[in-house]
C-alpha cells in the first residue's frame, strides 16, 4: 500500500472515531461491578475498571456481609458512573481509587473507614458527594476534584495528610461543610474554589491548616476551630465575610497579601508566642478586639495605617486613637519622645494630665529646696503659677522672677496639648 492510502485510512480511522464520540469507550453495567466486588470480598481480588462508562448505581450496601469489610484494593479509574454510588459504612483495608472519575448523581461514603490511601484526585462529584463521619488512616487525595450539588465531611476524621489542593467546591448555594473535622496532619487547601463558602465550625487542625491562594465567594466560617499549627491565608480572596471568631490559635495566623471584604477576629484565644501577618492585605472591614490582637500584631507601617483607618470607620475611636499611639511610637521616622511624654501623639490625654502634674510637681520641688523652706507653701506657689496669670511680686528678687515666667509659659504649652488631646 502506498504512503498517501495510509494516510487516507488513519485519516478515516480518526474522523470515524470523532465522529461517535464516546461510543468508542467500552460500557459496562453497574452491576457487573458490584458482583465483582462481592467476589473481591471473597477471594481477596484486586478490582480495577480503568476507562469505563459504567451504566447504572454503584451499591454493595443492600449486599448481606456481615462485617462490610473489604480486603482488596479497589481502582476505578477515568471512568463515567452513570448513576449513585453507595459504599456507606463499608471498611475498605486496601487503596481505594476513584482517580479522574465523574458521578452523575449522588455519591456517599458516609461513615466510610479506608486503613490504606484514598485517591479521588480529578474525581467530579456532579451529583454531591458525602463523606461525613468517615475515616481516612493513611494518606488523602481530593486534588482537583470537583464537587457540584453538595459536599459534606462533617464530623470525618483525617489521620494523616488531607490534600484538597485545587479543589472546586461548586456547590450553588450549599457551603462545604467541614463542621467538627478532624485532620490529624497538614491539611492543605491551597487554590481551593469556595463559591458559597465553607463551613469549617469547631473543626480541630492539630497541624498546619493551608487554604493559600484560596477563593472564598460567600460568607465562610470557621467559628470556634482549634488551630494548633500554622495557619495559613496567604493571597487569599474573601469576596464576602470571613468569620474567624472564637478560634484557638496555638500557632501564627497569616493574613498577608488578601485581598477582603469583611473578617471577623473577635474573641479569640491566643498562644502568647502567636502572631498575626497583615502585611500587604487589603480589606474593607475588620472586626477585632484591639487589646486582644495587639500582642499579637507584627509591626507593619502600612498594616497600622490601615487598622487606624478601619476603626475610625467603624467608630471605634477608642481601638483607633490606641492604633495610632503604636504606629507613632513605633515608627522610626515619626517617633518623638517628647510628644509621647506630654500628651501620647494627641491621643493619650492621661499622658497629657501626667506632664500637667509632673511640671507642677518639679517645679515645686526647686522652690521648695532653694525658694521656700514650706513645702506646702512651695508646691502651692508652683501650682498657682501653673494655672494662673499670675502676678508678680515687686518685692521678689534676683532670677527667680524669670523662673517664674519659664514655668508660666510651659505651663500654657502644656495645657495646649492637654486639651488638644481631649478634644482630638
Amino acid at each position: 500500500m502506498k504512503l498517501w492510502q495510509i494516510s487516507m485510512v488513519i485519516a478515516i480511522s480518526l474522523a470515524t472515531c470523532i465522529s461517535y464520540g464516546d461510543s468508542t469507550i467500552p460500557k459496562v453495567s453497574a452491576d457487573y461491578i458490584n458482583n465483582e466486588i462481592m467476589k473481591a470480598i471473597e477471594n481477596g481480588s484486586s478490582v480495577n475498571f480503568t476507562g469505563y462508562i459504567i451504566e447504572g448505581d454503584l451499591d454493595i450496601t443492600r449486599r448481606y456481609i456481615p462485617q462490610k469489610k473489604i480486603s482488596s484494593k479497589i481502582i476505578i479509574a477515568n471512568c463515567q458512573i452513570l448513576g449513585k454510588v453507595n459504599f456507606r459504612k463499608w471498611i475498605f483495608e486496601k487503596d481505594f481509587s476513584f482517580f479522574n472519575t465523574s458521578i452523575t448523581k449522588e455519591a456517599s461514603f458516609y461513615s466510610v473507614q479506608f486503613n490504606e490511601a484514598a485517591d479521588f484526585r480529578d474525581t467530579k462529584f456532579l451529583g454531591g458527594a458525602n463523606f461525613d463521619k468517615s475515616i481516612f488512616l493513611n494518606r488523602t487525595d481530593f486534588g482537583h476534584a470537583q464537587f457540584n450539588v453538595k459536599s459534606t465531611f462533617q464530623a470525618a476524621q483525617f489521620v494523616e495528610v488531607a490534600f484538597f489542593g485545587g479543589a472546586d467546591f461548586d456547590v450553588a448555594s450549599n457551603a462545604a461543610k467541614f463542621e467538627t473535622t478532624r485532620f490529624e496532619e497538614d491539611a492543605i487547601f491551597g487554590h481551593a474554589n469556595f463559591p458559597s463558602g465553607p463551613y469549617f465550625q469547631a473543626a480541630t487542625f492539630f497541624k498546619n491548616a493551608s487554604f493559600d491562594y484560596a477563593h472564598f465567594g460567600e460568607e465562610s466560617s470557621f467559628r470556634g476551630a482549634l488551630f494548633n499549627g500554622i495557619a495559613n491565608f496567604d493571597h487569599a480572596k474573601i469576596n464576602d465575610t470571613m468569620v474567624l471568631s472564637d478560634i484557638q490559635l496555638a500557632d501564627n495566623l497569616n493574613l498577608t497579601y488578601m485581598q477582603i471584604h469583611r473578617i471577623d477576629i473577635k474573641n479569640v484565644r491566643f498562644n502568647n508566642k502567636s502572631k498575626i501577618f497583615l502585611d500587604e492585605s487589603e480589606f474593607d472591614k475588620l472586626v477585632a478586639d484591639w487589646n486582644s490582637i495587639k500582642p499579637h500584631l507584627n509591626y507593619d507601617r502600612n498594616v497600622y495605617s490601615v487598622l487606624f483607618d478601619n476603626f475610625r470607620k467603624q467608630g471605634d475611636y477608642s481601638s483607633a486613637d490606641d492604633c495610632y499611639y503604636e504606629l507613632r511610637a513605633n515608627d522610626k521616622l515619626s517617633k518623638n519622645i517628647f510628644l509621647d511624654f506630654v500628651y501620647g501623639y494627641g491621643v493619650k490625654p492621661q499622658k497629657a494630665l501626667f506632664a500637667c502634674l509632673a511640671l507642677v510637681a518639679i517645679f515645686g520641688l526647686i522652690y521648695w529646696i532653694f525658694y521656700n523652706s514650706n513645702i506646702i507653701q512651695a508646691f502651692y506657689l508652683s501650682l498657682l503659677i501653673f494655672v494662673s496669670h499670675f502676678s508678680f511680686d515687686s518685692k521678689i528678687r534676683g532670677g527667680w522672677i524669670y523662673l517664674f515666667l519659664f514655668e508660666n509659659i510651659l505651663s500654657l504649652l502644656f495645657l495646649a496639648f492637654l486639651i488638644a488631646s481631649l478634644v482630638r
